[in-house]
């Protein structure tokens, strides 16, 4: 990609002592290696190509001449901007069209130092290298925020100086805004087409500059619908959000698990894309339970950032996202997006906290470029935080090395005179191993039995919304959720449950009862009826399996919090259906199927051995 001699010269003006960048191989150019989702096995080599015939040539580091080399061929996708709305026609990402390709080099050895080249037609990219992780004891990787400003002298000497002061750390991660306006390819040619970035395995989240598609018209910049030219520049594990796949992800680096999120706009912070990635975070969580020591979260917007420089994240990001940090132990947030240096105390939810086993830090590293602001009171008088700094009084920048082993994340934040601002210790939390956490529910399972007499105490509105939160997590056929709980903690209510002396005891003494019901009926449109067309009253044909699964979810959940529960039959007796429907205004189109008393255990009875060989048939009966 040719610059032009105005543009190189101005180019060369604002860099003052930064290292120069190299004129991009006009064949093969925008050279990035990226984390998969295990990097001890694959890193993804992505790059912009002029042709398609194209692939990647890799070894082992020690093969300098490539005797022993593998080839892999890369996905290739022709591509240019033109088209996207907003796009600058004055960009070469319009004027240029090009390949898009990324190449996964994957059955990697763990801990192991490679090297590679692109090899297009006759041409051939520079020899890079990448180091696999796998690594044993301490290890460690650099952190960096908000590049962002084009040109900036502070940007690449920043990295290399981390570079010497971390000892070449083989992983390095950016919380977003890598360039100003993403529309301008210039600015990503400067960031990535130089030696600086050349032997890293990268891992980056966007920010809200990577939905900038050109420069500012009329008072502001306009926006991309999607980070574009982000994702085609950097192919991260594709196990993110289904609206967000390539901008939320995660992966596993020795004993982390990396989680990437998009907070690219917080306007739009309670809409359909935004609600999606918080289910997608917590789904993936609870699947990955067991598999990490560390709990590692990077993206743009601080949660406990400025209020004034983003008054929408105090509004949207915070409430929505410090309770669903807070419910898995993330032990540390890095963010960027307000320019100020600010790092909490061990927060619990939204409260400083001295129990190590559940504090998450939230550091907003400030700026890794030239652009600062500076202080506001809504950081200064916060009761959140240990460490602001004013940037933009001192004139610096920062970066953080992070140390990791078996005890704990080491975090150092210098500045660009290589002085150490700020230093602190994330101590390791008490988690299971998978191995542990599926040896937890088997105990669970085998552990529940019906509990008949309670002691009386109340249960929580914490507790009762976790019974339930498993209850709904059931099973159900073609997602229909049919059903619907009644929750019960008034004694009046509970007493006239019943009135033989046994049920009545059990409802009675319990700390709720709650009925499982489900919905039998449901109003529906015909299939490719109008969409004016009237509802028709249609069957539920599976309600009784769904609601009968949550009920059995129920019940594991109450052993779990070691409370006692039983299921009392309502469904299939007519006569108690009847009785509990006009007893508690239940509708005709919800059938109650059971009744749970549930509660903190008179007594604890043993559970039955119930494994019967003879029970079991295989291939046929």
């Amino acid at each position: 990609m040719k610059r032009s001699f105005f543009t190189a010269f101005i180019a060369l003006v604002l860099l003052g002592t930064a290292p120069a960048y190299a004129q991009p191989n006009n064949e093969i150019y925008h050279i990035v290696t990226t984390v998969c989702e295990d990097a001890s096995s694959a890193v993804t080599v992505n790059y912009h190509c002029r042709s398609c015939d194209s692939y990647v040539l890799y070894t082992l580091a020690s093969d300098t001449d490539f005797a022993q080399a593998r080839k892999a061929w890369p996905v290739c996708q022709r591509w240019s901007s033109q088209g996207i709305e907003n796009t600058a026609p004055a960009s070469t990402f319009y004027t240029q069209e090009r390949y898009v390709c990324y190449a996964t080099l994957s059955g990697l050895e763990s801990d192991t130092a490679y090297r590679f080249k692109i090899v297009s037609g006759t041409t051939e990219s520079d020899v890079r290298t990448f180091r696999t992780a796998g690594q044993k004891g301490r290890w460690n990787f650099v952190a960096f925020t908000d590049f962002q400003h084009r040109e900036n002298p502070v940007t690449l000497p920043l990295v290399q100086m981390m570079k010497e002061l971390a000892g070449n750390p083989a992983l390095m991660l950016c919380s977003g805004d890598m360039v100003d306006v993403a529309g301008n390819e210039y600015e990503w040619t400067y960031l990535l087409d130089n030696d600086t970035f050349r032997d890293f395995v990268y891992a980056a989240s966007p920010g809200d500059h990577a939905y900038w598609a050109c420069d500012k018209i009329n008072g502001g910049y306009p926006q991309y619908d999607y980070a574009h030219t982000f994702n085609r520049l950097f192919h991260f594990p594709q196990n993110g959000a289904p609206h967000s796949p390539n901008t939320s992800y995660y992966f596993y680096y020795n004993n982390i698990l990396f989680v990437a999120l998009d907070m690219n706009n917080s306007d739009i912070a309670s809409g359909a894309r935004f609600d999606e990635q918080v289910r997608w975070f917590s789904e993936t969580l609870d699947r990955l339970a067991g598999t990490y020591q560390y709990l590692v979260v990077y993206e743009h917007k601080s949660v406990f950032g400025s209020e004034i420089i983003d008054s929408v994240v105090a509004k949207r990001l915070r409430p929505q996202w410090y309770p669903v940090f807070q419910k898995y132990r993330v032990d540390l947030v890095l963010s960027g997006h307000d320019h100020i240096y600010s790092r909490t105390f061990a927060l619990d939810g939204d409260r400083p906290t001295n129990d190590p086993a559940v504090g998450t830090y939230y550091l907003d590293m400030g700026s890794s470029g030239d652009k600062r602001r500076p202080l506001d009171p809504s950081l200064t008088e916060s009761t959140r935080h240990a460490k602001i700094l004013d940037l933009k009084e001192s004139g610096q920048s920062c970066a953080c090395n992070i140390e990791v082993d078996d005890t704990c994340l080491k975090v150092t934040v210098y500045d660009q005179t290589r002085k150490v601002v700020d230093q602190f210790t994330i101590p390791a939390k008490p988690r299971q191993n998978r191995a542990a956490a599926y040896n937890e529910a088997l105990r669970v399972i085998k552990a529940r039995t019906s509990v008949r007499s309670f002691t009386g105490q109340k249960l929580t509105e914490e507790q009762i919304n976790t019974l339930l939160d498993a209850a709904m997590a059931a099973p159900t056929a073609v997602n229909i959720q049919p059903w619907r709980f009644i929750v019960i903690t008034d004694d009046a209510t509970k007493s006239g449950l019943y009135s033989g002396e046994q049920h009545k005891h059990m409802v009675e003494t319990a700390g709720a009862v709650i009925i499982v019901c489900g919905e039998t009926t449901r109003m529906v449109r015909p299939r490719n009826a109008a969409e004016d067309a009237e509802l028709v009253a249609t069957p539920n044909k599976y309600w009784f399996e769904d609601c009968s699964a949550a009920t059995e979810n129920l019940l594991l959940a109450a052993t779990a919090l070691d409370l006692g529960a039983v299921w009392l039959s309502c469904y299939p007796s007519d006569r108690i259906v009847e009785r509990i429907r006009t007893y508690l205004g239940i509708p005709e189109e919800v059938t109650p199927l059971a009744i749970v008393p549930v509660g903190y255990p008179a007594q604890q009875p043993e559970p039955k051995d119930k494994w019967k060989p003879e029970n079991i048939h295989y291939n046929k009966w």
